[in-house]
């Protein structure tokens, strides 16, 4: 598709700030015939479509939403280029003086540290093969103090599945789950300290010692 350019003349040498929406189709070219010596893009719906020229350059550059670039001089207009197969809208700011925008844009993602107001702790000996951790909450900690091995596996599993999550002795298992574990061992019985996570107040941890004695 050949490049399109639509002249909006709307600036002087002493323009103000000015925010222009533009949906600029696949493969195309929007030229904002606006004196500007601040670029901005706030918004795009395609985090790395957008390319940039500005004033008549050489060559354009890739710009993404939440950068801003002071140029050295003023300029007489800008070129967005859309270099995606389908259509792109951005959400730009132009003019002379400075811009701050202090609205915080995500292009990938943020990793958050989940806080919790309650947490309970209990010490558990298990004699036959299996123990049922009845008590839910929305994280729960398994630490192995036993000599056997032990298999962290969802509340419905059978006793002696081995397929869960192994924890060798000294070991521990971390896992973000609202509902009750089982934990089969290798061996009988088991001594396992358990750790529950919750917003809401844990009266106590809950479990059977349920599994098949001499197993």
């Amino acid at each position: 598709m050949a490049d399109t350019t639509l002249n909006i003349q709307t600036g002087t040498i002493d323009a103000p700030y000015q925010e222009f929406t533009e949906v600029i189709p696949a493969g195309s070219n929007r030229k904002i015939n606006y004196v500007t010596e601040n670029f901005a893009l706030l918004e795009t719906s395609a985090a790395e479509a957008l390319h940039v020229n500005f004033g008549g350059a050489a060559n354009e550059t890739p710009f993404l939403a939440g950068m801003r670039y002071k140029l050295p001089a003023i300029v007489p207009n800008v070129t967005l280029f859309n270099k995606s197969n389908t259509d792109l809208t951005v959400h730009f700011a132009m003019g002379c003086g400075e811009i701050d925008d202090n609205r915080l844009t995500v292009v990938s993602s943020i990793n958050t540290v989940s806080t919790f107001s309650h947490f309970k702790t209990a010490g558990i000996n298990f004699t036959t093969s299996s123990c049922l951790i009845k008590t839910g909450g929305e994280k729960i900690v398994i630490q192995n103090n036993g000599a056997n091995d032990l298999f962290v596996c969802d509340k419905d599993a059978a006793v002696g599945d081995l397929g869960g999550f192994k924890v060798e002795p000294g070991g521990d298992c971390e896992l973000p789950i609202t509902t009750g574990v089982r934990v089969n061992s290798a061996g009988t019985g088991g001594t396992i300290s358990v750790g529950i996570f919750s917003s809401l107040v844990i009266p106590a941890i809950e479990y059977d010692d349920d599994g098949m004695a001499g197993a």
